[in-house]
């Protein structure tokens, strides 16, 4: 389960910066659920686009894969921006998903649900 929380804090989190990133604010406020036992937030923004590249690195399953593409299709239907339609394997790809594992068959209170969301300039 670990990956679907990761994919999902993912979409939400680009979600909110997309949508967020016409107000000209300053203040950055945390919408990552669960909320991070450590945050720190930095000027800069991701820019969702219809040419945005997805790739899911290192580990993949059918429910991995099936949670990327729920959550690619809520951000489509959030921010309104056609996506890619193919998700590569590629660490090069616009946004990463790199999942360690595969979550646990029956999710329990002792499923590891701990994620890092790392934001990079790119050149």
């Amino acid at each position: 389960m670990k990956h679907t929380i990761a994919v999902a804090l993912i979409a939400a989190s680009i979600s909110t910066s997309v949508l967020a990133q016409n107000a000209m604010s300053s203040n950055f406020t945390n919408t990552l659920m669960p909320l991070p036992a450590h945050l720190t937030a930095s000027g800069g923004s991701f820019a969702w686009s219809d040419s945005v590249s997805v790739g899911v690195t290192r580990f993949h399953d059918q429910r991995l894969d099936d949670a990327v593409e729920r959550s690619l299709e809520a951000m489509e239907r959030k921010t309104g921006v056609p996506r890619q339609r193919s998700v590569s394997t590629s660490g090069s790809a616009g946004l990463v998903i790199e999942v360690d594992g595969a979550g646990e068959a029956v999710q329990s209170i002792d499923e590891d649900e701990s994620y890092t969301l790392t934001v990079t300039a790119s050149a």
